[in-house]
């Protein structure tokens, strides 16, 4: 299954049309369209991400789809399991909450299971 073919589908299972996709997206409805026929890439990891959002879907899954992982990114995470689900929480947050994530790491302020860690 294809990008386009996934994401048309998931929008026809939630009762989403073209338009009201594309308005929760952030695109055009033809730019969508084209997107669903493959007769353009699948976008930017930015609106893959929000397509995931406005469709219920897996972020990751699709941009495995898209194959859009940057090369270095996916061998690593290919190697590790755990930076593999790292990816997998970090992909489905709002910049906001990444940046608080980071912040707190530097800190040394975030909690690993038994407690909190302080450096």
């Amino acid at each position: 299954m294809t990008y386009g073919q996934l994401t048309r589908q998931a929008r026809i299972d939630r009762g989403l049309s073209l338009r009201e996709l594309a308005r929760q997206v952030q695109v055009s409805p033809t730019y969508l369209s084209h997107i669903e026929a493959a007769r353009v890439p699948p976008p930017s990891l930015d609106k893959i991400r929000d397509h995931a959002r406005a469709l219920g879907l897996d972020p990751l899954t699709l941009v495995d789809i898209a194959d859009r992982w940057p090369e270095e990114l996916a061998e690593a995470a290919r190697r590790s399991p755990q930076l593999s689900r790292a990816a997998r929480l970090l992909f489905g947050m709002e910049e906001v909450e990444i940046a608080r994530l980071i912040d707190g790491i530097e800190r040394g302020d975030f909690s690993i299971g038994e407690g909190d860690h302080e450096a």
